[in-house]
């Protein structure tokens, strides 16, 4: 994405704020955002990390509530800032999807056959970001696919050894 694609969707956000319209604001932002302002959260509140949309709107209302803010000005991208941008052009919820780091190079992915050894098969995938991909076929809902790949002698055709977890933290 270049500047003169991007800047009118940075825009429309700060003007948002700006406006406090917040839910148009909000719209511009993944359900599972991780947001991080700097600076002193003992004196603003509203600084600092929140994970989600609805801490984000947290955050928001208590900048209506201790700030009036007179507007938003983009000039331009001074040299060192940064900014991570995801952009939502669509979303599908009740889908299978599986975390995206459990992907092999060519969609490839190692599933567990029913004797216990670990198969590779290629999905199709579909949607897809940084945490999860939607699987469109090749997998099935009750399969259970390898998320550490990172595992000496995870590969295909090794015996699956599960790791169980801890009392309180899953199955």
């Amino acid at each position: 994405m270049t500047e003169s694609t991007i800047r009118p969707i940075v825009e429309a956000f700060y003007k948002a704020s700006a406006a406090r319209d917040i839910e148009t604001a909000l719209s511009f932002i993944a359900d599972y955002v991780d947001w991080l302002v700097q600076g002193p959260v003992d004196l603003f509140a509203f600084l600092g990390q929140r994970r989600g949309k609805a801490a984000v709107r947290e955050g928001y209302g208590e900048i209506a509530r201790k700030l009036q803010i007179t507007g938003y000005e983009i000039k331009t991208l001074l040299v060192g800032y940064s900014a991570d941008v995801e952009i939502v052009l669509e979303t599908k919820p009740d889908v299978l999807r599986i975390p995206t780091q459990a992907l092999l190079e060519g969609n490839r992915l190692l599933v567990q056959r029913p004797d216990g050894k670990i198969e590779e098969r290629t999905i199709t995938p579909g949607l897809s970001n940084w945490q999860f991909t939607e699987v469109v076929s090749g997998l099935s809902a009750n399969e259970k696919f390898v998320v550490s790949l990172e595992r000496t002698g995870v590969k295909a055709g090794a015996r699956v050894k599960s790791d169980k977890a801890a009392p309180g933290k899953g199955k």
